[in-house]
C-alpha cells in the first residue's frame, strides 16, 4: 500500500511564499563537514546534479527572502551563497519542513524519507515566521522543478582546487594534486556554469533577475506559477 502524506496544495504554499517574496533554494554548501567527504560533490557539480534531475529523491533547502543574511557564515539565514531555486511538482514534493536545521540525511537508496506526520499550511508557515535571528530553516524537497539559480554576494562556494606546486618540488610529495577549499565566483562564472538557467538575487524589497548585464525586477508570480 502506498502511503499518502497530507500536505497543503502547491498553490497555497506558493501564496505563502509570495507574501514574503521568498524562494526555496538548495545551496551549494560551504561548511567543510557536510556529508561524506569521499562521496560529496563540490561546486558546480553538486548543483549541476540537482539541475539535471539527479536528486529527485530529496534535497535540503533554505527558504529565504529579501533582507535575509547570506554569506556571513556565523549568522546566516542560508547554508551557502549560490544555489538552485526549486519549485514543487505536487504537494508530496514537500517531504518535510523544520523551523531550524532538521538534520535530514540521504538514505542508502539515495532518497530522503518524508515526515510521516501530516503537515498543515500553519505548520509550513511556522518555519518562516518562527525562524530565530541568524538561523536558517530547512525544507526537504523531492520531485522538484528547477526554476533557476540564486546568487548572493560574496558568491562563495566550496570547490576543488589544484594545489600550487613550488618550483623544483615533485608533485608526488604533496599527495593529492587537488583539495576542496573556499573559492569566490563571479557573475560571468555562474552564467558560464549554468548557461540555460535564469539567475536571481535579492535587493532590499524584492527579487531581481539578471538580463544580459543588468538586474531587473522579477515578480514572484513569474517564478512560482
Amino acid at each position: 500500500m502506498t502511503l499518502v502524506y497530507q500536505r497543503p496544495p502547491v498553490s497555497d504554499i506558493y501564496s505563502l511564499l509570495r507574501t514574503g517574496n521568498s524562494l526555496i533554494v538548495h545551496f551549494s554548501g560551504i561548511a567543510p563537514g557536510t556529508g561524506n567527504p569521499s562521496e560529496r560533490l563540490y561546486y558546480p557539480h553538486d548543483l549541476r546534479n540537482v539541475v539535471s534531475g539527479g536528486a529527485m529523491g530529496g534535497v535540503s533547502c533554505s527558504v529565504i527572502g529579501p533582507g535575509d543574511t547570506i554569506g556571513q557564515l556565523e549568522c546566516d539565514n542560508a547554508t551557502g551563497c549560490i544555489g538552485v531555486v526549486l519549485g514543487l511538482q505536487s504537494p508530496s514534493s514537500l517531504l518535510d519542513v523544520h523551523v531550524g536545521d532538521g538534520g535530514s540525511s540521504v538514505q542508502p537508496d539515495g532518497n530522503r524519507r518524508p515526515n510521516p506526520q501530516p503537515l498543515s499550511l500553519i505548520d509550513v508557515q511556522g518555519t518562516l515566521t518562527g525562524r530565530r535571528l541568524g538561523t536558517y530553516n530547512e525544507w526537504v524537497i523531492g520531485d522538484y522543478k528547477v526554476l533557476g539559480i540564486f546568487v548572493a554576494d560574496p558568491y562563495m562556494v566550496r570547490a576543488i582546487a589544484d594545489i600550487p606546486v613550488p618550483p623544483g618540488v615533485p608533485a608526488t610529495i604533496l599527495g593529492s594534486p587537488s583539495v576542496p577549499g573556499i573559492r569566490y565566483e563571479t557573475i560571468p562564472d555562474i552564467q558560464r556554469d549554468f548557461p540555460d538557467q535564469r539567475v536571481f538575487s535579492f535587493n532590499l524589497s524584492g527579487i531581481r533577475q539578471l538580463e544580459g548585464r543588468q538586474w531587473i525586477d522579477a515578480p514572484h508570480n513569474t517564478i512560482y506559477i
